[in-house]
């Protein structure tokens, strides 16, 4: 069994994540049956705060399609008065 590296297991969970929140139909019309390789680069450079972050305003951002990778990294990273209370 190959171990998956640390950027492998957080680009999974967060392609869970996406299926969760768009129908694995969506996901994969958009991208293919796996993630594209660009985002492995991109996501291993985000903080887990950014992802779970990004995450957060994904789900709140009432966006009804699945993101672009700039959309995501977007969401993860722009610091702003755009945060939602959860509380």
């Amino acid at each position: 069994m190959n171990p998956k590296t640390p950027s492998q297991s957080r680009i999974g969970e967060i392609w869970k994540r996406l299926i969760g929140l768009f129908g694995g139909d969506a996901v994969e019309r958009k991208y293919g049956k796996t993630h594209p390789p660009e985002w492995d680069a991109v996501i291993a450079g985000l903080k887990d705060f950014e992802i779970d972050r990004g995450m957060r305003r994904l789900v709140f951002s009432g966006k009804s399609h699945v993101p672009t990778l700039p959309e995501f990294v977007k969401l993860c990273r722009h610091i702003g008065t755009d945060d939602f209370d959860e509380g």
